[in-house]
């Protein structure tokens, strides 16, 4: 039981913050009831920078946050990485505020191009590689993966690591014949 004049420190759930912040989460019994009402709400979703990507310049700008639920940030990703959830082809992407959280997550992938080329071998799938996924490459006749590592996988940073083909070392016993021809 609470008198006029007490003073209580409200702490919501995870998830929820009070409806009426008013910095120190206190609200006071009055004659009238608590003031201001201590009323937990869903959070909402805070401002977020996006790694390789941003937000439209209008949210970026004016912050219009936190969102609440069901409304949404658009966001694209720099040159060179696509979103997390695949959707390529399109330039924008948008993401809706749920329980507190962005889905899907506005988060920007490395691209790692597999066409490119490096001495004496080549890979052997030929379509993008999106950062975390592994691939497998192959090297000439008489070349042989460095370390003896033929899959690579693509980082924020590139190919991790590098692909490389050396010339395969030959294991001899004795001397071997050398045939001189005219």
């Amino acid at each position: 039981m609470y008198h006029n004049g007490d003073l209580i420190r409200v702490q919501c759930d995870s998830g929820f913050t009070l409806e009426t912040d008013n910095g120190g989460k206190v609200v006071e019994c009055t004659k009238n009831g608590w003031s201001p009402s201590p009323k937990c709400v869903t959070k909402g979703c805070d401002y977020i920078r996006i790694e390789n990507g941003r937000m439209t310049e209008y949210l970026e700008w004016y912050k219009p946050f936190p969102k609440w639920e069901g409304q949404t940030i658009d966001f694209r990703c720099d040159h060179g990485f696509v979103p997390a959830n695949q959707q390529t082809g399109q330039t924008w992407q948008r993401a809706a505020c749920i329980n507190s959280r962005y889905v899907p997550e506005p988060k920007c992938l490395k691209i790692c191009d597999p066409s490119i080329h490096f001495d004496h071998g080549r890979f052997i799938h030929h379509d993008y590689i999106l950062e975390g996924n592994n691939i497998t490459f192959v090297c000439d006749s008489g070349y042989s993966p460095a370390n003896q590592q033929s899959t690579i996988t693509c980082t924020q940073k590139g190919w991790s690591p590098a692909p490389r083909c050396i010339l395969t070392e030959i294991q001899l016993h004795g001397i071997p014949e050398c045939i001189v021809s005219d």
